[in-house]
């Protein structure tokens, strides 16, 4: 009795989750079928300026919890996981370890020759005591990482000292060049990079990043960043323009990257119209998006990023509503909402609103 009882209860979490309402957006189809849920229920449950695109388009599927997006099921994206194991490539670092310290290896082959690489991570296991983050990985605390390749040569990767990272990172597998995304934190600040193996040598594979805000696969041909920032909160000020000021409420700014010519690049932005926007396509605005003091931002891979605030005696707060396109190019649709306002390009941003003396 007390198994059948366990089963109508699972059973009814299936159904209410395969009604719950998702929105469709971009060059994309949902994938997710109420079979995939209940085999998830089964198996074990775990997650330069902008621009020099060359009018590239996507073709991934995404998912809208919780205002982040996760990596489409691919059999070119794999999960490697931190190997503690003595090896060869720990053994190349010559210097003593650090007291308390250990080793351990992500075992990759980023040239697809037959030889492996490693990133060679010496620290421990650490809780980060981040208290928003809310993945289930284990972590290390980093106090070096090196590459080392196959003859052996390593390599320091400088920015990663004091941070901590996942035991668990992505791969992306190539037929001629995989990438691993190597992600963690650096106090509350995610923290992430892109790597690959060019011409016997280590490459950064998002060379017009830096290290901050972490950068995951949508598929092997494309990254997301999630630049992280503090302008979801204005404070009123008069006679001061917000971009004079500092803002507040952190938030996590979702850029997207190709891939072309072994790295990634942002896509190319321009700012437009809501007349150039219906242009394209039909867009349903909800009632909160005052289009006069919107700014609309259309990107490469077919995004529109409506820039908007809501404002009272104390000050401002900005959000910005992200439409993809559908696949037939007949609407704009919503994917989500998030707090903060995005850029046209890195740190660069002409919106009129910004520069508006308060009164």
């Amino acid at each position: 009795m007390k198994r059948l009882i366990t089963y109508i209860f699972v059973l009814g979490i299936i159904i209410t989750a395969c009604g719950r309402k998702e929105i469709d957006y971009s060059n994309n189809e949902k994938t997710e079928e109420c079979d995939n849920q209940n085999n998830s229920l089964v198996e074990n449950l775990s997650s330069e300026s902008i621009g020099d695109s060359d009018d590239a388009s996507i073709d991934n599927t995404f998912e809208t919890d919780d205002n982040t997006s996760t990596q489409q099921e691919s059999n070119n994206i794999k999960s490697i996981d931190l190997d503690t194991k003595d090896n060869e490539f720990s053994k190349a670092i010559s210097e003593d370890l650090a007291e308390g310290c250990s080793r351990a290896s992500f075992i990759v082959d980023l040239d697809a020759d037959g030889n492996n690489e490693a990133f060679v991570v010496e620290g421990y296991e650490e809780d980060p005591g981040i208290p928003d983050y809310d993945d289930s990985f284990e972590y290390w605390y980093v106090n070096k990482i090196c590459f080392v390749d196959e003859e052996y040569n390593t390599t320091l990767l400088e920015d990663y000292e004091g941070s901590y990272i996942a035991t668990s990172q992505e791969l992306a597998e190539g037929d001629s060049q995989s990438f691993i995304s190597i992600n963690g934190y650096i106090g509350v600040d995610g923290i992430g990079c892109v790597y690959s193996v060019s011409e016997d040598s280590i490459k950064n594979c998002t060379p017009k990043l830096n290290i901050y805000g972490q950068k995951k696969f949508i598929s092997d041909t494309e990254i997301v960043w999630y630049e992280e920032a503090y302008r979801s909160f204005f404070d009123y000020e008069e006679g001061s323009t917000l971009s004079d000021l500092n803002g507040s409420g952190r938030c996590q700014l979702l850029y997207h990257l190709y891939l072309r010519d072994g790295e990634f690049y942002l896509y190319d932005a321009k700012e437009v119209t809501i007349d150039e926007v219906k242009e394209k396509a039909p867009i349903d605005i909800p009632e909160e998006i005052d289009i006069s003091t919107a700014q609309f931002i259309l990107r490469d891979n077919n995004e529109l990023d409506i820039n908007y605030y809501e404002k009272d005696k104390y000050g401002y707060e900005f959000h910005c509503a992200i439409y993809f396109l559908s696949e037939d190019k007949g609407a704009w649709n919503l994917k989500e909402t998030i707090p903060g306002y995005m850029d046209v390009n890195l740190n660069e941003n002409n919106w009129s609103v910004l520069y508006e003396e308060m009164n």
